[in-house]
């Protein structure tokens, strides 16, 4: 999205509205393929479109060689009066790999730390990182209020498995917070390789690629089967968008169906396009485990992929803005299993994270004994591996 651009017809919740409330001056980079002066009519565009968002550089990008360098800093530098901070060639291979839902992450690659490298070898020389580094202090020392963290002090902390892999790897970092601060310690699970679950009192289960995975998910039955168990026995899972899929029945990809955990009396489908792509606003509308009717819940969407019921199920949420899981619903829920598109964050719902760990207090004691696999840490123990 461009800078000024929102999920509404103004600028909130855009970069540039973060930039005000942050204080913090903006760098725009600048494809200046096949312009000259123009180049000044665009940034001048974007310096003076809001007087309050902080234009204080320019990057060029996709510049052709020395002199078309020089012609856009004097078009910039002349008419806007602002200092070009850097002017990245043509050419050179891509760095960024994209698939369907866009990058990859970095928990799939191999190659993170080489592709930073790699990065710097390429700007080096083309960069004023001085300059870069003397805008950026230059903001603001504006006291931007922050959350106040009040951890809940118990006598009693619960165990959350969190399933962070290859599969299963986008997390809020602010969630993972939340959860610790409401009583929960986190264990840190892997879909693929671990063979059963350790003693947990629920599991998060977030967004990720279960489609690219489907087939060592599926040969990891041991697993799966209980997960199944567990939440019929009243274990609390929550799962989102990547999370659900693993919970369905199957998963239907490129011709392949890979059975999965089967909680779920549904099938997923994956699409060419996104089916569901941005900002969602719902309405907790029906009785469930998690969540109060009337809550209003805001939350984001980006899936290639629909889950196609076998049977008529309940669902929570009524879709003002977006897709979910069609028909103006999101928000499946089963005994203590709760599963959604849409990905929530803490801030925007402070009362998911306690309301999360107390429904697994409330189920601890009834699920039956998991199984003895080799205990994950905690993010903040030695054998921690997540984020």
């Amino acid at each position: 999205m461009g800078l000024f651009d929102g999920p509404g017809p103004g600028t909130e919740g855009s970069t540039a509205a973060l930039s005000r409330t942050l204080g913090a001056p903006v760098i725009l980079v600048v494809n200046a393929s096949r312009m000259t002066q123009s180049v000044a009519a665009m940034v001048g565009g974007y310096q003076h479109f809001d007087p309050e968002t902080m234009v204080a550089g320019v990057i060029l990008n996709q510049v052709a060689g020395p002199r078309h360098e020089q012609k856009l800093r004097d078009a910039i530098e002349g008419h806007c009066g602002l200092p070009v901070l850097g002017a990245l060639p043509k050419g050179g291979e891509s760095f960024v790999s994209e698939r369907h839902l866009g990058l990859i992450p970095a928990r799939e690659s191999e190659r993170a730390e080489a592709l930073i490298e790699a990065i710097y070898e390429r700007t080096q020389g083309h960069l004023d990182l001085e300059a870069i580094l003397r805008v950026a202090r230059s903001a603001l020392q504006s006291a931007v209020p922050r959350p106040e963290r009040r951890p809940r002090p118990r006598t009693v902390r619960y165990r959350l498995g969190v399933f962070y892999d290859k599969a299963f790897n986008f997390y809020y970092p602010e969630n993972l917070e939340a959860l610790r601060d409401a009583g929960a310690d986190l264990v840190f699970l892997d879909a693929l390789s671990d063979r059963s679950l350790p003693p947990v009192d629920g599991l998060y289960i977030g967004g990720g690629f279960p489609e690219l995975y489907c087939a060592e998910l599926e040969a990891n039955a041991a697993l799966r089967g209980e997960i199944a168990a567990a939440i019929e026995d009243g274990m609390a899972v929550y799962a989102e968008c990547g999370g659900m899929m693993y919970l369905s029945r199957a998963i239907t990809w490129k011709g392949q169906r890979c059975r999965m955990v089967g909680a779920i009396p549904a099938e997923v489908e994956l699409t060419t396009r996104p089916a569901g792509h941005g900002y969602v606003e719902a309405e907790v509308t029906a009785d469930n485990p998690l969540f109060p009717r009337g809550l209003k819940v805001r939350g984001h969407e980006f899936h290639h992929s629909r889950l196609v019921f076998s049977e008529r199920s309940q669902l929570a949420y009524t879709v003002r803005r977006g897709l979910g899981l069609g028909d103006g619903s999101d928000g499946f829920f089963h005994k203590y299993l709760f599963a959604a598109y849409t990905h929530l964050h803490a801030l925007a719902t402070p009362s998911w994270a306690a309301r999360f760990v107390d429904l697994a207090a409330q189920g601890r004691g009834r699920v039956k004994s998991c199984g003895g696999a080799p205990e994950t840490r905690d993010a903040a123990g030695a054998e921690g591996t997540g984020p």
